[in-house]
């Protein structure tokens, strides 16, 4: 996760953020209010996979939007629980979304630049997860499960769409200052895929699985792509 942290009462954090030779220095002000969050995004800030999924955003096609997600667990575990989402018309984020989803209509909804920048009372803190789709990794991993995404090339072609996904996401990253240029907007990564030290097997008395070249060179891609999001951050 590429993120600031909000400073605890009565403190000032300061430090640096960045990856490689892109790093900015920061200094963070105590936080007196509650803060108003808006959440954008892909399936990764929707809850696809949560369940219970709220009305109108469950058809087989839907956005999925899950009251499990984790952008609406925030006020549990952030400090003095001051991190709050005021209704669901501030939860965009949206199963499938691809960077267009920002401003063109996606799933029958609204753009969600569009969308941000219509709430009233405006949020004052942004989520926003993107570029899992762009590059294509949901289709990358049915090739992995199925076949051998590392030996049929399916995981490199992947790879080799990271330098345009970067040109992307900044302009991804654009649109949203201009959408809401008073909020803080915080960039979050995707999770790694596997553990290190568990390898990923079918079930009992099947053949298909993960091999562990495969579940290594996912780790990898996954970190890579998290690097490209927090450089064009």
């Amino acid at each position: 996760m590429f993120e600031r942290e909000l400073a605890p009462p009565g403190q000032t954090t300061h430090g640096s953020c960045g990856a490689d030779s892109n790093t900015l220095q920061f200094t963070l002000k105590h936080v007196t209010t509650k803060l108003l969050l808006a959440a954008l995004g892909d399936s990764y800030s929707s809850g696809e996979g949560a369940g219970d999924y709220y009305p109108g955003t469950n058809a087989p096609k839907g956005c999925h939007r899950s009251p499990h997600a984790w952008v609406l667990q925030l006020s549990k575990y952030v400090a003095n629980h001051d991190v709050t989402m005021p209704s669901l018309k501030y939860f965009l984020a949206c199963s499938g979304a691809l960077s267009g989803a920002l401003k063109d209509s996606f799933k029958g909804q609204e753009p969600q630049a569009d969308a941000l920048k219509q709430l009233r009372p405006k949020p004052t803190l942004v989520t926003f997860t993107m570029g899992g789709n762009d590059l294509g990794f949901s289709s990358m991993l049915e090739d992995c499960y199925a076949f051998n995404c590392v030996s049929d090339g399916t995981l490199a072609k992947v790879e080799a769409k990271l330098s345009e996904e970067k040109k992307t996401l900044e302009l991804d990253y654009k649109l949203l200052l201009s959408a809401d240029r008073s909020a803080t907007v915080v960039i979050v990564g995707y999770p790694r895929i596997f553990e290190d030290d568990k390898k990923c097997e079918g079930e009992p008395g099947t053949t298909f699985g993960f091999s562990r070249a495969e579940e290594k060179a996912l780790n990898v891609l996954t970190g890579e792509a998290d690097g490209t999001i927090a450089k064009a951050a």
